[in-house]
C-alpha cells in the first residue's frame, strides 16, 4: 500500500491526494471488511499518486546550527543536486507530458522549529515545484528511510574512524554518500544502485527485491 510503504500518517497522507481523511478511512475500512464502497474515489486519488523510489541522497552538507536557513540551504542544495543528475530544471521534470499538470515533489520532514518556521513556509511558498509534509509528533518512524540512512552513515563510516576537525567530518560524509548512491547496491531497490534507480523512468509498481541467490 503506498501509505504505509512511504511511512505517512492516515492524516498526512489525505492531505497529500488532497482527500478528506473521513472519506479516506471511510473507503480503507470497507476495503478492509471485503466490502464495495458506494461511488468512485475522487478523481485526485488516481491522478495525483505516483510513489517513486530511488534512496538517492542528494545533500547532506554539515552545519553548526539548525536553524531555518540551514535548512533552506539543504533543500537548495538537494535541488540543485537533482537538477544536474536530471539534465533539466527541476519544476520542468516535475510536469506530466500527457496533462501538462504540475505535479510537485513532496519533501517530508519531522517537526523541529525549523521546519515550521515562517521562512521555510515562505520558501515552499515560492517553489510550486516542491511542496512540505511534516510527520506526526513523536514519530520519526514516519520517516524511516532517512532516518535508517542517517544510522548507516554513523555506524558505517563515522563511528569507524577519529574524526578530528569538521573538515574531516565533511570529507567522511561526503565520501559515504558517493559510496552510497553510485556503489553499493540496494535490496529494497532489486539490487540496483540508488544513483541507476534515479535515473530511471518512474513506475507505479516498482519490481519486488531478490535475494542474492535469485539474482
Amino acid at each position: 500500500m503506498i501509505r504505509t510503504d512511504a511511512q505517512l500518517s492516515v492524516s498526512r497522507f489525505a492531505e497529500l491526494i488532497d482527500v478528506s481523511r473521513r472519506t479516506y478511512t471511510y473507503r480503507l475500512t470497507k476495503h478492509r471488511r471485503g466490502d464495495s464502497a458506494k461511488g468512485r474515489w475522487p478523481a485526485p486519488v488516481v491522478d495525483r499518486i505516483e510513489p517513486v523510489v530511488a534512496k538517492y541522497a542528494l545533500a547532506c552538507p554539515i552545519t553548526a546550527t539548525s536553524a531555518a536557513p540551514d535548512l533552506i540551504a539543504v533543500f537548495e542544495a538537494a535541488i540543485a543536486t537533482a537538477e544536474t543528475l536530471l539534465g533539466v530544471p527541476l519544476i520542468e521534470d516535475c510536469i506530466d507530458p500527457v496533462t501538462g499538470e504540475l505535479c510537485p515533489v513532496v519533501i517530508v520532514t519531522d517537526n523541529g522549529p525549523a521546519m515550521k518556521s515562517i521562512a521555510v513556509a515562505k520558501w515552499f511558498k515560492n517553489r510550486p515545484e516542491v511542496t512540505h509534509v511534516r510527520t506526526r509528533h513523536r514519530s520519526p518512524h514516519t520517516n524511516g528511510v532517512i532516518e535508517r540512512w542517517f544510522q548507516s552513515l554513523k555506524h558505517e563510516r563515522l563511528y569507524r574512524h577519529d574524526i578530528a576537525t569538521v573538515i574531516d567530518l565533511a570529507d567522511h560524509v561526503n565520501d559515504f554518500i558517493d559510496e552510497h548512491n553510485t556503489i553499493h547496491p540496494n535490496e529494497t531497490l532489486d539490487w540496483q544502485r540508488p544513483l541507476d534507480a534515479y535515473l530511471k523512468d518512474p513506475t507505479l509498481k516498482p519490481a519486488p527485491p531478490k535475494t542474492e541467490q535469485e539474482s
